[in-house]
């Protein structure tokens, strides 16, 4: 009847006579999934799995519960386990591995699924393919899967993500605004979505809705170390130096090795004139980078007011020359070069 608070009234009572049942456990799985308490849901498939029983259709839940709180790694473990996934649970097993960086397995998985999939599936396994080819960097298969997925289903969210985040990388911000706000309309929560409305603020230099969207995302997404840089380099912009190092510190918990980190560091410490901690910082981030854009603006930075001009005018031409494969890591760096250039190399 859709009433899982009076079911959940009723198993807690089952479960004052007997908490060891395990078809009461299971309601227990079930009736937690459905009120979205993906916490004591993964408790009561522990129990079961404890006690022995492992049956796929518990796996499958349990593995949705911790899909559910981003424990990806956790969902896959579970999904490995079970032979003939159909075409549901693995696509939520392909989304797992895109999550954990496993691209291409993802892209594998998925195409092999959409030679599985029925006339009811085949949009969203197709939106899945598109935007796993976008974040391989595979634009024109990306393009080509989302026009149809589209073609299927014109409210097919992946395939609309896909849209959106190649109008972006095209620096196509009119369209790359009309399908983020369509996106938001339907999923206004999804920290993707708030991470691409805030970086067409951050383009547009609207420093305070880029701020205030970015603050959205990392809330949605806390280990997406690109959206914290760009916060970082929102507050930086509007000279909030004190919360621009902070929240770059940030970043650098999430990822170490993330150049842009220590680069962004670099530059806030150059615009401090704490020369030493700044060259150590970009000398880091060029280590892990060669082409750290914000690494070599530091630089630059560093050469200018040692008296070395020429150097430094050299080093700046340089990035500013750089074209890269469109992506969006290296759209940050075009945004956040507008930034710096329009700061303090004259200044």
């Amino acid at each position: 009847m859709g009433d899982f608070e009076g079911a959940k009234e009723a198993l807690n009572t089952a479960l004052t006579h007997n908490n060891k049942d395990a078809h009461l456990l299971s309601w227990k799985g079930h009736i937690s999934l459905a009120l979205k308490d993906y916490d004591e849901a993964i408790s009561a498939y522990g129990d079961l799995f404890s006690e022995g029983y492992d049956q796929s259709g518990l796996k499958i839940n349990c593995a949705l519960a911790h899909f559910q709180k981003k424990a990806f790694a956790e969902a896959n473990e579970l999904l490995d386990d079970i032979e003939g996934l159909d075409v549901k649970n693995g696509l939520m097993k392909a989304r797992c591995l895109a999550h954990m960086e496993h691209i291409p397995e993802a892209i594998t998985l998925t195409r092999d699924l959409l030679t599985q999939c029925d006339s009811t599936e085949e949009a969203d396994v197709l939106g899945a393919l598109s935007l796993f080819y976008v974040d391989d960097a595979l634009y024109e298969e990306a393009d080509k899967y989302q026009a149809l997925a589209l073609e299927i289903d014109a409210e097919q969210t992946d395939a609309l993500v896909t849209a959106a985040s190649l109008a972006l990388y095209r620096l196509d911000m009119n369209t790359a605004e009309q399908k983020v706000s369509r996106l938001l309309l339907m999923m206004p929560t999804s920290g993707r979505v708030l991470a691409m409305k805030a970086l067409i603020h951050m383009y547009r230099q609207e420093l305070v809705e880029a701020i205030s969207t970015y603050e959205l995302a990392c809330k949605e997404m806390p280990d997406h170390v690109g959206s914290r840089v760009n916060l970082a380099w929102c507050f930086f912009a509007t000279g909030d130096l004190d919360t621009a190092e902070k929240t770059f510190n940030e970043a650098v918990e999430i990822e170490h090795n993330f150049a842009e980190c220590h680069g962004g560091l670099a530059v806030v410490k150059a615009y401090r004139e704490d020369w030493s901690a700044s060259k150590q910082l970009a000398k880091k981030a060029l280590k892990l980078d060669a082409q750290c854009a914000s690494a070599l603006f530091a630089r630059s930075l560093y050469l200018k007011v040692k008296g070395m001009d020429e150097q430094a005018e050299a080093i700046m031409n340089s990035v500013m020359s750089f074209q890269s494969e469109l992506a969006e890591q290296n759209l940050s760096e075009t945004i956040t070069l507008n930034f710096l250039t329009k700061q303090k190399l004259n200044g």
